[in-house]
């Protein structure tokens, strides 16, 4: 009963492609994981400064490795981008008036804005950074999260 259930998982290569060559053919797989060094994201990061001349970008490392994407709107709002290599790991709105320095002095990119209305645009924000991925190019999902 077993042996007449004709169903498979696998795609068929061909009548006389056998186990080992189907093997080969997946061993590369197209979700690798791209490594980005800290000077590619840094000129990544000068990259998107003079695409969009209209928001001041900053870079800063105040956690070590992950670079942190400070964005500003002119009197509109901040956006606080954390970047794990080239791709996004966290995203944080907040009004222009507001700061993302704790009393301490240290960043805090994760406490949510005093406004409804930027949570609001934060939590859209986090939508849209999982649904702008990409793993080949993760400069690209950026570029394009940036644009919407």
């Amino acid at each position: 009963m077993l042996t007449a259930n004709s169903l498979k998982r696998s795609v068929a290569l061909g009548p006389g492609i056998g186990a080992s060559a189907r093997g080969r053919a997946h061993s590369t797989t197209p979700f690798s994981r791209v490594i980005y060094s800290t000077a590619q994201v840094d000129n990544f990061c000068s990259h998107l400064q003079r695409i969009f001349a209209d928001l001041q970008v900053e870079v800063t490392r105040p956690f070590g490795a992950p670079a942190v994407l400070k964005i500003t709107l002119e009197r509109v709002l901040k956006v606080s981008i954390v970047l794990r290599g080239a791709s996004i790991e966290w995203v944080m709105v907040k009004a222009f008036n507001e700061d993302f320095i704790t009393e301490e002095g240290k960043v805090d990119v994760f406490s949510p804005s005093r406004f409804l209305v930027f949570q609001k645009i934060t939590d859209h924000a986090n939508a849209a950074m999982l649904h702008f991925v990409h793993t080949l190019h993760p400069d690209l999902a950026v570029k394009s999260f940036v644009v919407s």
